[in-house]
């Protein structure tokens, strides 16, 4: 299970994946099967075995999320303040 799901078109940084494996792995193997799923867009930085009661969705203590909004085309301007309202209902406490 992973700590999350992204939308297509979502990039994911820092995301924590956990499993159960029956046989032993090395880091290596880990590495290497799981960047063989998507070659140059997944790559494992850490691989650590932990508590089988580790779970990446319920184990999380917090997530981040930012929101890149393209810059205004034809030199229109941003309204700051009707997007800080339009975005109030998404920031977490």
């Amino acid at each position: 299970s992973c700590a999350g799901r992204t939308d297509a078109g979502v990039a994911a940084l820092g995301q924590c994946l956990s499993f159960y494996s029956y046989v032993p792995l090395t880091e290596s193997a880990i590495r290497s099967e799981i960047e063989s799923i998507a070659p140059g867009r997944l790559r494992v930085v850490e691989a650590v075995r932990m508590p089988r009661s580790f779970h990446a969705t319920f184990s999380a203590k917090w997530r981040r999320y930012a929101y890149l909004l393209p810059e205004p085309l034809h030199g229109d301007d941003v309204n700051a303040a009707a997007l800080d309202a339009l975005v109030q209902p998404l920031v977490g406490g």
